[in-house]
């Protein structure tokens, strides 16, 4: 079962964060479906890595596109993303030394992709 299925809603009208966001649902997807095995750990921590990785350049390249739209709220979005960055390092490094369980990683991870994306990147990005 997929925890984020694209939705129209999900659209901002920029064809960048829109592929981006899209590989994000995609990437939660398959690690929903693999923490939630008990095999290959090291694919796991693997697939974390990935995301902190992705998370970070999805952060800087919609800061840049931010940038050159002239969005306004440009500090406040970064601050955001430097709190969702943090609290992700902080759930992966606690998945790994088994102190959180990977639902807890997985329902942040479904949380923050749906209001982020629904309320945040929306008002910044979308042309509707």
């Amino acid at each position: 079962m997929d925890l984020v299925s694209w939705k129209q809603n999900y659209t901002t009208g920029n064809e960048d964060i829109d592929a981006q966001h899209r590989y994000f649902a995609n990437l939660i997807n398959r690690i929903n479906h693999e923490l939630l095995k008990p095999s290959d750990v090291s694919y796991q921590t693997k697939l974390l890595q990935e995301l902190h990785s992705y998370s970070q350049f999805h952060f800087l390249s919609e800061e840049n596109i931010m940038y050159k739209l002239g969005v306004s709220n440009l500090e406040e979005h970064k601050t955001m993303h430097i709190l969702l960055s943090d609290t992700l390092n902080d759930m992966i490094s606690r998945i790994e030394s088994k102190q959180i369980l990977p639902l807890q990683i997985l329902q942040f991870l479904t949380n923050w992709f749906v209001s982020h994306t629904t309320e945040e990147d929306l008002k910044n990005f979308s042309v509707r």
